[in-house]
């Protein structure tokens, strides 16, 4: 009984001690990316040189983002849509089925499928 408790606290503290490891690595390779990232200093004569290919760098990923013909169809479809449901919001019939209950609408409903066969 005494080795299982043994082993038990062995282990727990083993899993401390590689815990404790692992966060003093975590601090240093946080402190090392941080040295890494902060800014360099440019100086004014590349700054000019250094636009034009942030220029160049943007211009091509504008021709990359270009949406494709069929994105472009639907982008043109969206106004005339917005517009027949401006016109169709506006109409009386609709405002009126805003104010109906659930069981009205669907009598409503069958009303119409039935007009709608005799067609």
């Amino acid at each position: 009984m005494r080795i299982i408790n043994f082993l038990v606290i062995l282990f727990l503290f083993n899993g401390l001690f590689a815990q404790n490891q692992k966060e003093g690595l975590t601090d240093q390779t946080e402190q090392e990316i941080f040295q890494k990232e902060k800014a360099a200093a440019v100086s004014i004569t590349d700054i000019p040189s250094l636009a034009d290919d942030v220029y160049r760098y943007l211009k091509n990923l504008e021709k990359e983002l270009e949406p494709e013909p069929a994105i472009q169809n639907i982008q043109e479809e969206i106004p005339r849509a917005l517009d027949s449901l401006r016109i169709l919001s506006s109409d009386s019939v609709y405002l009126n089925l805003s104010s109906l209950s659930s069981r009205q609408l669907q009598s409503l409903a069958q009303e119409w499928s039935l007009y709608l066969e005799r067609l």
